[in-house]
C-alpha cells in the first residue's frame, strides 16, 4: 500500500492525484522483477517514455496524466515546448556528459569556486556498457522512438547549454 500511496503523491498535478486506473501499472504482482525489457517498452502507461520533458512541462496544460491522451502528438508538442520554457528560464543546469562545462557555467552562474573539479566523478555507468554491448538495434530504435519528445528536449538543451557556456566564457575574469 505504502507504494501506491507514494506513486500517487509522486503523481500530483493541479493540486491532485491522478484518478484511479489512470495509471494502471505495467506489471501483475509485487514489483517489476519479472518484466522483461519489450513487456517495458509496450505498456502503454509506462511514465517512463518522453519522462525528462514531462518533469520540465507544466502538465496542466496537457490533463496532467490524462492516459488516453498521453500518446496524442499534440499534447506531447505542447508538453515539449512548455519544457523548453521552462529550461530557457532556468537561471543555470548542467549536462553530465560536459561535466567540467558544467562545473565551470555553474562557477560562473553563482559566483562559486569549487575546491575540486568534479570531472572526476564521471564515469559511464553499467547501464550505458548494457545498452551498447547487448540490445538488438531494433530495441534501441524502439526505444528513441517511444522517447523522442526527449530526444528533441536534450538537443534543444545541449545548443542552450553551449550558448550559456561560450558567453560565460568570454565574461569570465582571467
Amino acid at each position: 500500500m505504502l507504494l501506491k500511496l507514494s506513486l500517487a503523491y509522486a503523481c500530483r498535478c493541479d493540486h491532485r492525484t491522478p484518478a484511479p486506473g489512470s495509471i494502471p501499472p505495467c506489471y501483475i504482482g509485487e514489483d517489476w522483477r519479472q518484466v522483461t525489457l519489450t513487456e517495458f517498452i509496450n505498456c502503454s502507461s509506462n511514465l517512463a517514455w518522453n519522462r525528462q520533458t514531462r518533469m520540465l512541462a507544466n502538465l496542466s496544460l496537457v490533463n496532467c496524466y490524462d492516459h488516453y491522451r498521453r500518446n496524442d502528438p499534440v499534447n506531447n508538442e505542447k508538453m515539449l515546448q512548455s519544457a523548453i520554457e521552462n529550461l530557457t528560464n532556468l537561471p543555470y543546469f548542467g549536462i553530465m556528459k560536459y561535466i567540467n562545462e558544467s562545473q565551470f557555467l555553474l562557477e560562473q552562474t553563482f559566483s562559486l569556486k569549487f575546491a575540486h573539479p568534479l570531472g572526476d566523478v564521471r564515469r559511464k555507468s553499467r547501464g550505458t556498457k548494457y545498452v551498447v554491448n547487448t540490445l538488438d538495434p531494433s530495441v534501441l530504435q524502439l526505444l528513441r522512438k517511444r522517447n523522442s519528445y526527449d530526444v528533441r528536449l536534450y538537443n534543444f538543451a545541449k545548443q542552450l547549454f553551449f550558448k550559456r557556456y561560450e558567453y560565460a566564457r568570454t565574461i569570465a575574469p582571467a
